[in-house]
């Protein structure tokens, strides 16, 4: 995925590159890249829920790290469904927006939402409101008996 975002003109970086290029403080590198990032991606699988659910390694640090992040910049996370169930969204993430990429169905379509949304263009456009109809009231008169 981060392939495909990076030859669509985004800058998409991922730990596991990041980390092997030198040894680094795992902690100290997402909250850094958190801070610097435009949009944060949370891919989300049942093993990524499960250790978020339960803080277990560094998915447990992201948690608690965005569990707060997500009060004041929730428009920076862009949830990403990759597992197939409701099992695969972690607890701080039910309720919120997300982009579905787990069937492959839908897969081409909803990456081009992806894309859209990173650099922040609507897809749909409303037509501009018009003009208030004229309404005309009737008056009801009363009559004599």
């Amino acid at each position: 995925m981060a392939s495909t975002l990076r030859e669509k003109g985004v800058n998409a970086i991922v730990d596991q590159v990041e980390i092997q290029q030198e040894t680094l403080n795992l902690n100290s590198m997402m909250l850094k890249n958190m801070q610097k990032s435009d949009f944060i991606l949370v891919i989300m699988t049942e093993n990524y829920a499960y250790r978020a659910n339960n803080e277990i390694g560094g998915v447990g640090f992201e948690t608690n790290s965005l569990v707060n992040y997500t009060r004041e910049n929730i428009s920076k996370i862009i949830p990403v469904l990759k597992g197939n169930s409701d099992k695969s969204i972690p607890f701080y993430l039910k309720g919120i927006s997300y982009i579905d990429l787990s069937n492959e169905k839908n897969f081409r379509d909803n990456f081009k939402n992806l894309l859209y949304r990173i650099y922040q263009q609507d897809m749909i456009k409303l037509s501009p409101i018009g003009e208030k109809p004229n309404f005309k009231t009737e008056k009801i008169e009363p009559f004599d008996i």
